[in-house]
C-alpha cells in the first residue's frame, strides 16, 4: 500500500477511534491486505478474482456512471423455475435463470445488474442478513454471480447498519465470544428512547437473554430481528472492510 494512502487511513481511524486507533488500523490493514491482489485497481468493471469485464452500456469519464448507463434491479429469484420460454439445464439455480433470461430477452440493454440482497437471511426480504460471506443456497452460489457478471457490471447491497438476530455474529454475541460480545448496540432495559424518531411501532429496545443468563437491551431500529451493529468496536468496521473488498473481488 502506498505510504500516502496508509497515512490517510491512519488519520481517519485516529479521528474515529481515538485511543483504539492502533488496533483499528491493524485490523483494517489486515483486511485490505487479504484482498489486495484480487480487487481490480480500475473502475472499468470487475468480473471476479481481479479480472476486468467491459460493460455493455455507456460509461462516463474515468469509468463513473453516466446518463448512458442503465441498471436492472432484481431479486435473485425473480424468474420462476417453471417460467415459459425459460430453457436451461435441469436444476438450474435461481441466479442462473435470471442470467439466462437477461441474455435471451435483454442482451445489451443493461450496463449494470443490481442484485438485491442475496445472502442467507431471516426476515425483511433479505435485509436481515445472517451471513455476509455466503450466497443463499436457495439462489445459487458465487459462481452463479460470477457468470451473471459476464459482459456487464454488478451492484451488490451491503447491509451494514444491522444484522440478523439469527445470524452467525449474533450467536457469538450471545455466547460472549470476543470481539463479538461488542458487535451490537445495547442499552439498559429502561432506556428513555422518546427522543428517537423512526417510522416503526415496535419498541426500540428489545430484551435479550444471553447464554450466561444475563438480560440485555438490544437497539433494534427496524425490527426485533435486525439488531443494530456497534461501529465503536473496530472489529465491526474491519469485518465490513473485508466483506466490501470480497464483494469487489467477486464483481
Amino acid at each position: 500500500m502506498e505510504k500516502e494512502a496508509a497515512g490517510r487511513i491512519r488519520e481517519l481511524l485516529e479521528f474515529i477511534y481515538k485511543d483504539q486507533a492502533g488496533r483499528a488500523e491493524q485490523l483494517v490493514l489486515a483486511a485490505m491486505e487479504r484482498w489486495q491482489s484480487s480487487v481490480p485497481r480500475n473502475r472499468t468493471g470487475a468480473g471476479g478474482q481481479g479480472r476486468s469485464v467491459q460493460p455493455t452500456g455507456g460509461q462516463g469519464r474515468g469509468g463513473q456512471f453516466s446518463e448512458k448507463d442503465v441498471l436492472l434491479i432484481s431479486y435473485g429469484d425473480m424468474i420462476a423455475a417453471d417460467a415459459e420460454d425459460q430453457p436451461g439445464p435441469a436444476g438450474q439455480t435461481a441466479l442462473g435463470r435470471l442470467g439466462n433470461f437477461i441474455n435471451r430477452h435483454a442482451a445489451g440493454l443493461f450496463s449494470y445488474v443490481h442484485i438485491l440482497p442475496f445472502c442467507p437471511y431471516s426476515s425483511d426480504d433479505g435485509f436481515s442478513v445472517m451471513d455476509y460471506r455466503v450466497v443463499d443456497p436457495a439462489l445459487g452460489n458465487w459462481d452463479d454471480i460470477r457468470v451473471l457478471g459476464r459482459g456487464r457490471k454488478l451492484v451488490f447491497d451491503l447491509v451494514l447498519n444491522h444484522a440478523s438476530a439469527q445470524g452467525v455474529w449474533f450467536k457469538r454475541f450471545l455466547a460472549g465470544e470476543k470481539p463479538y460480545d461488542r458487535y451490537f448496540i445495547t442499552r439498559p432495559l429502561d432506556y428513555d428512547s422518546r427522543s428517537v424518531t423512526r417510522p416503526r411501532t415496535h419498541p426500540l429496545i428489545t430484551p435479550c437473554k444471553l447464554d450466561d443468563g444475563r438480560i440485555v437491551g438490544l437497539w433494534t431500529t427496524f425490527s426485533a430481528d435486525q439488531v443494530d451493529l456497534d461501529f465503536s468496536e473496530p472489529a465491526v468496521l474491519a469485518d465490513f472492510v473485508d466483506i466490501l473488498l470480497e464483494y469487489a473481488a467477486r464483481g
